[in-house]
């Protein structure tokens, strides 16, 4: 499976950027900052589940991380189609 997720990482106060540009630097990871608070929205693509703990386990180690919350959570095994129909995926 290659998992898709979406965060949001709360910073500490008045190191949003700073939180955001170390988030960016890692592998697999996108940063939207918020504009009004000291948060951003993370959106990560990793090649497996085992790759994306390992991801969220250095995201939660950052020193300016107060908190990490999961929004959403896509896998390319995923069967959208069934799902978007209201049928029952086989």
């Amino acid at each position: 499976t290659m998992p898709v997720k979406s965060y949001i990482a709360h910073a500490a106060p008045g190191s949003a950027h700073q939180l955001a540009q170390s988030i960016a630097a890692l592998p697999g990871c996108s940063v939207v900052p918020a504009e009004n608070r000291d948060a951003v929205v993370v959106i990560t693509d990793s090649p497996s589940e085992e790759a994306e703990t390992e991801l969220r386990s250095h995201l939660e180690q950052l020193e300016t991380l107060i908190s990490l919350t999961l929004v959403s959570a896509f896998s390319a095994d995923d069967d959208l189609i069934s799902i978007a129909k209201g049928s029952t995926p086989q």
